[in-house]
């Protein structure tokens, strides 16, 4: 077998001449372990953008411990650094109008660039080195299959990580888990098309090498291609089911399977790579960082929740009450130590309408101590029927129990003493999301330190029925206004009479179909209009340094996106110091 030519299958390996020579000749031209340095470029590559972020989450975490309380009388007029971050939220802020883009909740342009930067990288970086294929199957994998395989290797911790209601990047750059979800999407569908390119080569190879029968007699004797093949429909089939239009329709299926194959994907890349150099240390990484999150979790809510069968086993006590607009106001009863940040959310589970189904939905109250229970807080929800899960809890009439998982939240910080005034943008369940917000600050501004004046808190619904969703807390706020030192507003536009959006300047004019109530601290105002954002907004900013936080439908975030980032001009012209937007999460 020393002597044989090329052409004789058996010639493969290095004891036949031919195959030696032909071997060297292909390592010398594109030696095999320079393809492995590919998934430390990748790793540099998004290890970059998290130190980044971890810096400016760092740099805030710093200037929020050092603040003061400005002085009145102080200068107020814009550094160059706050220029120079307006003429960036100006450019990042801004969102695409179109209704497609809407349709596929395309994020802001800021978040579009960094995405489409990673993108290039991403596409670019397996085609740098040729060639791309080996000239025999037999001198060893196809070397852009390598470095593909490199590159998939070295995004699986990433992808797995993003996920995790306690992450490890969350907590370097503060930003919530529930945010970096686009990120997880993105990097999946990426790992998606490089698993394509890394699977195409090693198919058709082997056929180029010695037909049809090499690639058959591969699968035959178990060799990668068979584990390969299986991980490939392993990574198709989370790619496809995650796609929006499937995931918005069947939420319960799509979670049930996405955990499953997300499970067979670790454990089918365990196979596939089982062996090879280097690329098991990624996937020890992987499960690392998965343990950890998962015992952070595990001590998080163990440190929250009382251990206990009136606790941990049995739930919290619940009451459902249905309201209009389709809406189910849950109220549970969790213990004093439990205590959570307004715009916070949790994942509830009702064992007795459904074991299995754990959902996630924002806390529409703040932890504050009942007249019955010093001990004791209520914990809000307002949940909307669909189908599934929440069309059973719309119909079910009696009190239960409810589990608690959370709460999960981004770091909160503290508002009142960077802005002078804040608004708070909401669009029908919204609420759920800013009403919190606005009495955690309206609570705020009883203190010394605080530099707040106003908060406004902007809410469009449909019906005004859908007031008595949160009657309780406006009582609540209507309190707290009283004894604080600047003044909460509530401006409620009921948008089932105005079919068409009206300015600013019409919204005046129609005081005669308003209805007010005034009390210390505190003004109600309801509309029976429907606000253009662009119009209305700029009249509601006027603070040196202002806020304005949002959530809702994408239209309204879209909207207010574009608004905010025209009002920078305010910035750049001297007439203001800062003006932000923050917007939540609306739906999962």
């Amino acid at each position: 077998m020393v002597d044989l030519p090329l052409s004789d299958p058996r010639c493969s390996n290095l004891s036949c001449h031919a195959f030696a020579a032909g071997y060297n000749a292909s390592e010398a031209e594109l030696p095999w372990l320079s393809q492995l340095e590919y998934g430390r470029w990748t790793i540099y590559y998004y290890s970059f953008w998290v130190l980044l972020f971890t810096v400016f989450n760092l740099y805030h975490i710093f200037q929020d411990q050092i603040q003061k309380r400005r002085r009145t009388n102080s200068i107020q007029c814009p550094t160059w650094r706050q220029k120079t971050l307006a003429v960036c939220r100006s450019l990042t802020y801004r969102r695409f109008t179109q209704r497609w883009s809407d349709t596929m909740g395309l994020p802001s342009w800021g978040l579009l660039a960094i995405l489409a930067l990673s993108t290039v990288f991403l596409a670019v970086l397996p085609f740098i080195e040729q060639p791309y294929v080996r000239k025999l199957f037999r001198y060893g994998s196809p070397p852009i299959s390598i470095r593909c395989a490199m590159i998939i290797s070295a995004l699986t911790p990433l992808t797995v990580t993003l996920p995790g209601k306690v992450n490890v990047i969350t907590l370097l750059t503060g930003v919530c888990y529930t945010k970096l979800n686009i990120i997880h999407r993105f990097v999946a569908y990426m790992l998606f098309a490089l698993a394509t390119v890394h699977t195409i080569p090693h198919l058709v190879s082997p056929i180029q090498d010695g037909g049809i029968d090499n690639l058959s007699r591969l699968y035959r004797e178990k060799k990668r291609e068979l584990s390969g093949t299986a991980l490939y429909a392993v990574c198709f089939g989370l790619a496809f089911f995650s796609i929006p239009w499937i995931r918005k329709r069947a939420y319960e299926a799509f979670a049930y399977v996405h955990i499953f194959l997300a499970i067979s994907y670790v454990a089918l890349l365990w196979w596939h790579i089982d062996g090879e150099y280097m690329s098991p240390n990624y996937l020890y990484v992987t499960i690392g960082l998965w343990a950890t999150s998962f015992l952070i979790r595990g001590f998080f809510r163990n440190r929250l929740f009382p251990v206990g069968p009136a606790h941990s086993l049995r739930g919290y006590p619940t009451t459902l009450k249905h309201l209009p607009g389709n809406i189910t106001r849950i109220v549970v009863s969790v213990p004093g130590n439990l205590t959570w940040r307004p715009g916070q959310h949790a994942y509830i589970r009702m064992p007795k309408l459904s074991i299995l189904d754990n959902h996630p939905f924002t806390i529409a109250s703040i932890p504050r101590q009942t007249k019955d229970c010093e001990k004791e807080h209520k914990m809000v929800f307002l949940v909307r029927a669909h189908t599934g899960f929440t069309h059973t809890l719309s119909t079910h009439a009696h009190d239960l129990r409810t589990l608690i998982d959370g709460p999960y939240g981004a770091h909160l910080r503290p508002l009142h003493r960077i802005y002078d005034d804040i608004i708070c943008v909401a669009g029908g369940t919204g609420i759920t999301a800013i009403l919190p917000m606005a009495m955690h600050l309206a609570e705020k501004m009883s203190r010394v330190e605080c530099v707040l004046k106003t908060v406004r808190l902007v809410w469009m619904i449909r019906d005004k029925d859908w007031l008595s969703w949160i009657q309780e807390e406006i009582e609540q706020v209507k309190s707290i206004a009283a004894g604080s030192k600047g003044r909460v507003i509530l401006d409620v536009y009921v948008t089932a009479r105005g079919p068409k959006p009206v300015t600013a300047e019409e919204i005046l004019e129609s005081s005669a179909e308003t209805l007010v109530q005034m009390s210390p601290g505190f003004l109600m105002t309801t509309h029976y209009l429907k606000p253009e954002i662009s119009q209305l907004l700029p009249d509601l900013i006027k603070g040196p340094r202002s806020l304005v936080l949002g959530c809702g439908p994408d239209a309204m975030k879209t909207s207010l996106s574009n608004t905010i980032a025209g009002l920078q001009q305010r910035v750049l012209s001297g007439n203001m110091m800062e003006v932000a937007l923050r917007t939540e999460t609306f739906g999962w």
